[in-house]
């Protein structure tokens, strides 16, 4: 049986999805290739070797996780650890190619005033009815900025799916679908 890096340095080409297979000549390409030919053409540099910038970010994103468990004997004694981590591991051309980040200003500034309520009314002895029409007034006047912060979000990830990246000059555009 051959090692995973034998089987990964022997790439084979195959036909793509889209060949004809009727054809005289059968269009081929890499299995790992992510970008396609198309009609599209990079702004800067003229070629059509373009790939969309939220297959890019996906490609190079990928997620980690460690388990580490050591024992060990000194003088005095015997010692045992275990630690496991977790994270995200990204390719510098993934973290140009993310997607807009949700800003969550508003629901910060809610939960914020909600916590300085709760305090102040534990330190002043408020009513409970005067702690409840505060969060009521505080969340009523914080829904539309909220909705407004997704609308903007929304228009955001509408123009990313519009990003190609051009894989000759490295340009990132905005070249529709």
């Amino acid at each position: 049986m051959r090692s995973l890096v034998q089987r990964v340095l022997n790439i084979r080409l195959r036909p793509s999805p889209q060949a004809d297979i009727g054809a005289a000549k059968v269009k081929r390409t890499l299995p790992l290739r992510m970008g396609a030919k198309m009609d599209k053409q990079c702004r800067k540099c003229g070629s059509d070797d373009l790939v969309k910038a939220s297959l890019v970010h996906e490609a190079g994103t990928s997620g980690v996780e460690s388990v580490t468990v050591g024992a060990g004997m000194g003088g005095g004694g015997l010692g045992v650890g275990a630690a496991k981590s977790s994270g995200v591991s990204q390719s510098l051309l993934a973290k140009r190619t993310a997607p807009p980040a949700a800003d969550n200003n508003s629901l910060s500034g809610c939960l914020g005033v909600v916590f300085v309520l709760s305090v102040a009314a534990l330190y002043w002895s408020w009513p409970g009815w005067v702690w409840i029409i505060g969060i009521v007034i505080t969340v009523a006047a914080t829904v539309p900025f909220l909705m407004q912060e997704n609308e903007r979000h929304q228009a955001a990830l509408k123009k990313y799916e519009r990003k190609w990246l051009c894989r000759r000059c490295g340009t990132i555009s905005d070249l529709g679908r």
